[in-house]
């Protein structure tokens, strides 16, 4: 179990989730609403697909706030121009959050990838090792992706200014 909030010296659940990140060596899937990540998580996922990582991001299509919708297009473009796919859920609101790493662990628990969830909520996650739960979050993740439109619809102009002005304000959102 890791947690996360203004009173935890060292930010061990970020701590780990970079460790796990950084240690990667077939695939990383991340599935959570919203995506907002500081510049040393956006990096780090980059860096892992570039080593040859499987990594693929799955949110909602839509989520249940603009603003956060405007503030990850920036980032997820980021993860795209960088050869990573990025799956849009194409359901009902999508509110879970899990990471499954290689097949050695499941992230489970209630942190978004944003600095918010990151950095100021409570949040706590759990590290499942279990084989059958990493399956069974496994093929979870598989049906959304059946699920998914892959890629992003390209951003005009406007778009394009609109969600890197956001970014000035991700770390608040």
């Amino acid at each position: 179990m890791a947690p996360s909030g203004p009173d935890i010296e060292g930010d061990a659940l970020f701590e780990a989730l970079l460790a796990a990140i950084y240690t990667a060596q077939q695939r990383i899937w991340i599935v959570t609403p919203y995506y907002a990540p500081d510049s040393a998580l956006q990096q780090a996922l980059i860096i892992a697909h570039h080593k040859g990582v499987q990594v693929k991001l799955i949110t909602p299509d839509k989520s249940d706030h603009l603003l956060a919708d405007l503030v990850r297009g920036s980032y997820m473009r980021d993860l795209i121009d960088a050869g990573i796919e990025v799956a849009l859920y194409q359901g009902a609101m999508l509110h879970a959050k899990a990471i499954v790493f290689d097949e050695a662990s499941a992230l489970l628990g209630s942190v978004n990838i944003d600095n918010r969830s990151l950095f100021l909520n409570y949040e706590v996650v759990s590290f499942a090792y279990s084989p059958e739960i990493i399956g069974e979050v496994s093929a979870w993740m598989e049906s959304l992706l059946t699920r998914s439109r892959h890629g992003m619809k390209p951003a005009g102009p406007i778009r394009r200014l609109a969600e890197n002005l956001m970014r000035i304000i991700a770390p608040q959102l």
